[in-house]
């Protein structure tokens, strides 16, 4: 699985400088500082573009439903309150698939 999503990363930055695109990033940690570092060190890259931050879950869920869009990645911290990072990404799977959470591939 880690390769797979490593090298979906790569062709995704590939295809972001071709088209000579930013990539778009929500961040979503339940610590300020740590939001705040990252978003630092990203936008230190011409190529990459922080959409949001979101502190819990359900902000990650509104922010890509009400705000930031499709972004290209979600930097997901695994522990948050309200709802965790895993069941976040769950969740924007079911909603960007049109499947019924529960439902098999």
């Amino acid at each position: 699985m880690c390769g797979r999503v490593e090298s979906s990363a790569v062709g995704l930055l590939l295809e972001a400088r071709a088209l000579n695109k930013a990539i778009s990033v929500v961040i979503a940690d339940d610590h300020a500082l740590v939001r705040q570092g990252l978003r630092r060190y990203l936008e230190t890259a011409t190529d990459i573009q922080v959409v949001g931050e979101a502190a819990t879950g359900r902000e990650v869920l509104s922010l890509m439903h009400d705000g930031a869009g499709k972004p290209d990645i979600v930097l997901l911290d695994i522990r948050m309150p309200e709802m965790d990072g895993l069941e976040a990404a769950r969740r924007s799977w079911w909603r960007r698939s049109g499947r019924e959470p529960g439902a098999t591939c």
